[in-house]
């Protein structure tokens, strides 16, 4: 048992996510996330603070130089439910 935060539970899915794309094949993907905070860092709109989030940027720019085209939008809470995020 661990602590995680919201934050870091949503890059380990975009991670796990981004990896299960690419070894399906898939080499364009966009992405839909609800996480503000997350997009906004990998969109470098807002810089990730401390080691910890800024680890888990670069391990998702690893895992988009795998892919021919990654995209990433923010997506309301509300408006998520129902669709598939990756």
């Amino acid at each position: 048992m661990f602590k995680a935060s919201n934050n870091e539970a949503d890059y380990k899915a975009l991670i796990t996510g981004i990896e299960l794309c690419y070894t399906a094949g898939a080499n364009l993907v966009q992405v839909f996330l609800d996480s503000q905070l997350v997009v906004t860092q990998l969109n470098e709109a807002y810089e990730a603070k401390g080691d910890t989030m800024a680890a888990y940027v670069r391990r998702v720019r690893e895992a988009t130089k795998l892919l021919k085209h990654f995209a990433i939008m923010h997506i309301p809470l509300g408006e998520s439910a129902g669709r598939c995020t990756i």
